[in-house]
């Protein structure tokens, strides 16, 4: 150290400190810093620090706090700091948030990147999702609100939420007013539109990106992002030349501390699918030890490495050198775990919020499945058992990360196969053992591969009604999700001009709904804080057993069936009050042909009229498909999956009629009562009604002046002649408006009218007179509703989501809360649905359960066809029953409250009189 420097610093330390002294003050600890006399930078940031603080002048306290933690990050001393920081933010909270908004924002970031490097990411995201909160709530546009977006979306994209990282980097493109940023917004955008495989798009930025001057260190990060693009597009001359590119230029740039472990991976893959083996397991064990260079301690980037090699070994049929190579990726991701051993795992209570844990564990399992195949040890199967359990673990810990339905709907399907691939490892074991342990372990598989986003928001629905909440602050999250809902749909409708969408007009959606999303995702943290009732009923149940699941059935003297649809096979497990088997059916191309040709009979009402023998030949044929059973039992409970969703069961057959008639066919429906659920565990759930509504009421827009283009209905305006307290809004009053009002209020609910369903998740939609409600606005509403019965097209109808369901309207009214449902699986034929309908109420009326009733109103209808067409599947076996299916009392009389008060002011002047007359 100078002299001259120990001068400035001790004339510094004799001074009244004031703003203008800042800046003196950070060029003595660069100077300090460039020396390498850390010890003197720090004592010089944190004096200062303190003396500020005695004084009151917290602004320049905090400028000095960002020089510390700036050295403690330099020293990689992030625990130190985080302990740091975190002692002091109250501080400057109640100090400068207010007055120093940049600079409160831009000591956040600090606190996060910290949490970032001692591998707390959970912490990291939320601190900076609280600094993008407070940057939008100031409203500052600034590179430091870029860097904490931009700093998100790589913690998002970790976590494999794309969709997220996505909108936080679009997001981050216009807050960042300097573009300081861009670079690495484009780099990151480059890595995001690469992982859900819009190469195109990735691209597209690297264009945008080449155009701005970057540094050396960015342009190797680039090319790096980039060769994923070009690597699955099959430009594997781009994916050579990028990699000897930024291999020079690392050599010219030591100082950046890279090694070219990427570049020595993407030659080694392209190698290796160029069927150069020896060239590919050069680069591939080049880039290990580049890696290991880089990285002094575990890291997931060396995990990528050795899953990488594990899947090479794998592919040359040489399984323990690929084995070796997954377990060295397992040490890589678990901290504690350090055992070279393949009969070793990490343990379960180890998991944390890491995406290689799930794919790690999954190639290891996967390997040890084909040491099996070859010498059918036992011990490679529990093994493999074991390595899907820490897998689907990892998947759950990923989940709940998540703040939106979309990054879970994503990851449902991203999992998927390794769900298949667990129940088939434990459907080899149980085959192998006879031990229901195993079954069980089946079974609870395939409840988690289920409904698991419908499943979380029945729970905080079901809290926010029960736990005590104010008015006002239920009032603010239903308007929040209302907001959300808005702008989903904006966005999805805004999409669908494809080429020609206003892209502004969607990145400016996408902000306002990621900013919305914050606001919403804090609001549910403040209310678990705040109402302890409401975070225990949105805390996960567990998944029940198959022995509660009988206790279950055998109250309702009931069957279930759970299907669980893979790529290779079709699970099935049969559950009876006093029993439980599975079976496994191949996922063939049959199978798909077979349900495929049973769907196309319900395309019109024609179809099975026009072709009556083929419909008998492939009812049959499916019903052997999907019933591999010597019998069936009377009452059924199906969990479909896959496929199995849209088609009725009912007007399956065992066998075909000796006429070609439908009166002589035995359906399913004769002998059986059939209802659906989403799950055994939401099956199995308590209702969320925190008091009986009693209102009863249709919606009945009947369009008759063809509003909007729509048919006229004669549907639901026949009276219900057994409900007559069922009110209804008809015509010109059934507006969105007023379903919105009276929905959240009603015991039962029908809803007479259009609806429609496509491929696009957001297209489910329901007509009302004025205006139609989208699946996203619908998951917005509250309607705890005892049963909602959907008498329009297609209300069963809507995209397949794996490891979720099907976005159908149905299930969006379960996910607004309601216990039962009816809905429809086409566009379902109005004379016999009225008649259904008629005969369906009838049947609540008497205290029959919703799927009895269903059923009695089918056969009742079969009864009194008036001819032999008309008793066509196409006419009765459209609507389902879903849920959980008690009797309804209908009986009850609803008084409005006017009337309440005026019997009650009747009764006060006759006492009033005859006491008065004494």
């Amino acid at each position: 150290m100078s002299l001259k420097l120990v001068a400035i610093l001790i004339c510094l330390n004799s001074f009244t400190y004031g703003q203008s002294k800042i800046d003196s003050i950070t060029s003595i600890f660069y100077s300090l810093v460039a020396q390498d006399s850390f010890k003197r930078a720090h004592n010089l940031s944190e004096s200062n620090r303190i003396f500020f603080q005695n004084r009151g002048n917290w602004a320049e306290a905090g400028e000095c706090l960002l020089l510390t933690s700036e050295l403690l990050f330099d020293l990689h001393k992030h625990n130190e700091a985080t302990t740091y920081i975190d002692s002091l933010l109250p501080l400057f909270n109640e100090r400068i948030k207010t007055s120093k908004p940049i600079l409160f924002g831009r000591i956040l970031n600090y606190q996060a990147l910290h949490y970032t490097k001692t591998g707390n990411y959970l912490t990291a995201l939320k601190i900076y999702n609280f600094a993008i909160s407070h940057f939008n709530e100031f409203q500052v546009n600034s590179k430091h609100f870029a860097y904490a977006l931009k700093n998100a979306s790589q913690i998002q994209e970790r976590f494999l939420n794309y969709p997220a990282a996505i909108n936080y980097n679009l997001l981050a493109i216009k807050k960042d007013s300097t573009n300081a940023h861009l670079a690495s917004i484009y780099n990151n955008l480059i890595s995001n539109y690469n992982s859900i495989n819009q190469y195109s798009k990735a691209i597209e930025y690297f264009e945008k990106a080449k155009k701005l001057n970057q540094s050396a260190k960015k342009k190797i990060i680039l090319k790096e992002n980039i060769s994923d693009a070009y690597f699955q597009t099959g430009d594997y001359e781009k994916v050579i030349q990028f990699a000897f590119e930024n291999i020079d230029l690392m050599k010219a740039n030591k100082k950046f501390g890279y090694t070219p472990w990427i570049e020595y991976k993407n030659l080694a893959e392209v190698f290796s699918l160029q069927n150069k083996t020896s060239e590919s397991r050069h680069f591939f064990l080049e880039a290990i030890a580049a890696a290991k260079k880089e990285y002094v301690s575990k890291n997931r980037e060396i995990a990528k490495i050795e899953t990488a090699v594990g899947e090479f070994y794998l592919a040359q049929n040489n399984i323990d050198s690929a084995l070796s190579h997954y377990q060295q990726a397992l040490i890589q991701v678990f901290p504690n775990f350090n055992s070279t051993n393949i009969a070793d795992n990490p343990s379960i209570n180890d998991i944390y919020t890491e995406s290689w844990i799930m794919t790690a564990s999954a190639r290891k399992a996967e390997a040890l499945r084909a040491r099996y195949d070859h010498n059918k040890d036992i011990a490679d199967l529990k093994n493999a058992a074991e390595c899907f359990d820490l897998s689907l673990a990892g998947i759950k810990a990923l989940a709940d990360s998540y703040g939106t339905d979309n990054a879970k709907l994503y990851l449902g399907d991203y999992s998927h196969n390794y769900f298949e691939e667990a129940i088939e490892i434990n459907y080899l074991l149980f085959q192998a053992t006879k031990d229901h342990q195993y079954l069980e372990k089946i079974f609870s598989i395939m409840e988690r591969s289920k409904a698991n986003v419908l499943t979380e928001a029945i729970q905080k629905n079901r809290g926010l009604i029960l736990a005590g909440i104010p008015d006002s602050l239920l009032g603010l999250e239903q308007n929040l999700r209302l907001e959300l809902a808005d702008l989903n749909k904006s966005i999805k409708m805004e999409e669908l001009y494809e080429s020609e969408a206003d892209t502004e007009r969607i990145s400016d959606l996408r902000s306002r709904m990621t900013s919305q999303q914050r606001a919403y995702e804090q609001l549910l943290a403040k209310l678990k804080i705040d109402y302890p009732q409401f975070n225990s009923y949105i805390e996960e149940p567990a998944t029940p057993t198959i022995a509660e699941v009988q206790h279950y059935l055998r109250e309702r003297g009931e069957t279930m069936l759970e299907y669980f649809e893979g790529g290779k096979h079709i699970y099935l497990i049969q559950i009876t009050g006093s029993g439980s088997s599975i079976q496994q059916i191949p996922h063939s191309d049959f199978w798909d042909d077979q349900i495929g040709d049973y769907q196309d009979y319900f395309r019109n009402s024609n179809a099975i009229i026009n072709d009556p023998t083929g419909y008998f030949s492939v009812a049959e044929s499916l019903y052997r498909q999907v019933f591999p059973f010597d019998s069936l039992d009377d009452k059924l409970v199906i969990i479909p999956d896959g496929v199995l969703n849209f088609i009725p069961f009912e007007a399956l057959l065992k066998e075909q009629p000796s006429e070609i008639v439908f009166s002589a066919a035995d359906f399913l429906l004769l002998q059986h009562q059939i209802r659906f659920a989403y799950s055994a565990g939401l099956l199995m759930s308590p209702s969320m009604t925190a008091k009986p509504n009693k209102n009863l009421l249709r919606i009945s827009p009947l369009f008759a002046n063809r509003e909007r283009g729509l048919a006229p209905l004669l549907t639901g305006n026949e009276p219900i002649a057994s409900i007559p307290q069922l009110q209804t809004l008809q015509g010109s009053a059934a507006t969105l408006a007023a379903f919105r009002e009276q929905a959240a209020h009603c015991q039962l609910l029908q809803l007479s009218t259009h609806a429609g369903a496509d491929e696009n998740d957001f297209a489910p939609r329901i007509e009302f007179i004025d205006q139609p409600l989208y699946l996203p606005e619908l998951y917005a509403m509250k309607i705890p509703a005892e049963l909602v019965v959907l008498s329009a097209c297609e209300t069963g109808l809507g995209k397949f989501e794996k490891g979720e369901g099907v976005m159908s309207l149905a299930r969006g009214f379960a996910y607004a809360g309601a216990n039962d449902l009816v809905a429809s699986l086409w566009k379902v034929n109005e004379s016999s649905t009225s008649d259904l309908m008629q005969y369906f109420y009838a049947n609540i009326k008497t205290g029959q359960t919703k799927s009895a009733a269903l059923r009695e109103a089918k056969l009742q209808y079969l009864r009194e066809a008036k001819s032999d067409a008309k008793l066509s599947p196409y006419y009765w076996a459209g609507f389902v029953s879903i849920g959980h299916d008690l009797p309804m009392d209908l009986n009850r009389i609803s008084i409005p409250w006017w009337a309440l008060l005026s019997i009650a002011a009747l009764i006060f002047v006759f006492i009033f009189w005859k006491y008065k007359n004494q």
